[in-house]
């Protein structure tokens, strides 16, 4: 019994958690362009300041995976809370260029801090506890309940940026802060594996296994082809929709939140779908509904198709991403789970960066229509490389729990 109470408190920790972290990261969202924009930060700089953010987060996550691994995941997330709601604060109040980019940097550290710590701290102390399987059925219910928590936050953002520009991205930063206070006093720490007192050779070293570990080698490929076709949808939905189909802009704040409550759905149907189905079967699946979502873009040019594709590619996400947050833990052993799951992090973040700048050339030479067939193609390409792949991904072995 006593175990069972145990796990319940861990899952609502962790449900918090998620849920402040959503609500800030959206909060921030809403605003962030507009806050430099207003400051008569030009859009040359604005792009500067993104793409420094965009490589110091890259820079920052893999390392602080393997520092969350040797000083402790709960330690790890409380810090990275406390430096990333600093960080909001600072650029709320920020007026110069200089001033957003230092924030940014700040902002990207404590991002970088939380970016596997947390997740890791919470399947390896189901993992203590002998739940390790119960993370299936409820880290998807978590994902809907924590996205409708964003969904609320979207609608807040509305409201608040009426008053104050800045006024959401400080809320933000004060909402990490209380985040990182709680991880900090009520989480129990646990720890991956030491190896090596000298960090920077722990780090070389883990790299090494990372760089050698066949299930994770795999896993990348993967991911790399599926935020392809995130990173298409996300640099162009706005401006086709605007230029190409005549959608009003001032509808965004309210796709945005329709986008939301499609995810919390999703995570709910995901967490029903675990007790028929393997998790990574749900995530093809995902996938597969968002490449039909993204050619009904494609062949259908017109607002309302748009929407309704765009809408079950959102749906199609959801099932994706709450599905493969359960089933890549099968793959990772718990001592490295924090500084692997960072790694493939870090990797994505670099390879988005310049992914980002070939889609631009590519939307440049072919123009916005091209991308949804671009987006299309590098999602099926994630799902049938993932379904090939299934059986030859090996479970890892997990080592005995350590205090």
């Amino acid at each position: 019994m006593m175990k069972l109470e145990e796990y319940k408190k861990a899952t609502v920790l962790y449900g918090v958690l998620g849920s402040l972290y959503n609500m800030a990261d959206k909060l921030y969202g809403t605003v962030f362009i507009l806050l430099m924009y207003d400051r008569n930060i030009g859009s040359n700089m604005i792009s500067v300041v993104f793409a420094i953010s965009s490589l110091a987060l890259a820079a920052f996550d893999y390392p602080t995976g393997n520092i969350s691994d040797k000083y402790g995941r709960k330690k790890t997330a409380g810090i990275g809370f406390l430096f990333w709601g600093i960080g909001m604060i600072a650029y709320g109040y920020s007026t110069e260029t200089w001033g957003f980019i230092f924030s940014s940097i700040v902002m990207s550290f404590g991002i970088a801090l939380i970016s596997g710590a947390l997740q890791s701290w919470y399947v390896d102390y189901l993992h203590k506890l002998n739940k390790l399987d119960y993370k299936d059925k409820i880290i998807p219910k978590l994902t809907g309940i924590t996205s409708f928590f964003a969904a609320v936050t979207l609608a807040m953002g509305t409201v608040l940026i009426k008053k104050s520009l800045n006024l959401p991205v400080v809320i933000s930063g004060i909402i990490a802060c209380i985040a990182g206070v709680i991880a900090l006093l009520f989480l129990e720490d646990n720890y991956g594996e030491i190896t090596n007192d000298n960090i920077f050779v722990d780090i070389v070293n883990n790299t090494k296994k990372l760089v050698k570990d066949k299930n994770m080698m795999k896993i990348l490929i993967r991911n790399l082809f599926a935020h392809t076709a995130f990173i298409c949808f996300i640099l162009s939905w706005q401006i086709y929709g605007a230029n190409n189909v005549g959608l009003n802009p001032s509808l965004n704040g309210i796709l945005l939140i329709i986008f939301m409550l499609l995810f919390t759905f999703s995570g709910f149907v995901t967490s029903k779908l675990v007790d028929y189905f393997k998790a990574v079967y749900i995530s093809i699946v995902g996938m597969l509904i968002g490449v039909l979502g993204l050619i009904l873009v494609f062949l259908m040019p017109n607002v309302y198709f748009f929407i309704l594709g765009l809408c079950a590619f959102e749906f199609g996400l959801g099932m994706d991403q709450s599905a493969s947050s359960a089933w890549i833990h099968d793959y990772i052993p718990n001592d490295k789970r924090a500084t692997f799951y960072s790694g493939l992090s870090a990797i994505r973040s670099f390879y988005g960066f310049f992914v980002s700048i070939a889609i631009g050339y590519f939307i440049e030479y072919f123009g916005y229509t091209y991308i949804w067939l671009l987006a299309a193609i590098a999602e099926i390409c994630a799902a049938i490389y993932l379904y090939v792949n299934i059986n030859d991904l090996i479970p890892a072995i997990q080592p005995i729990y350590k205090e």
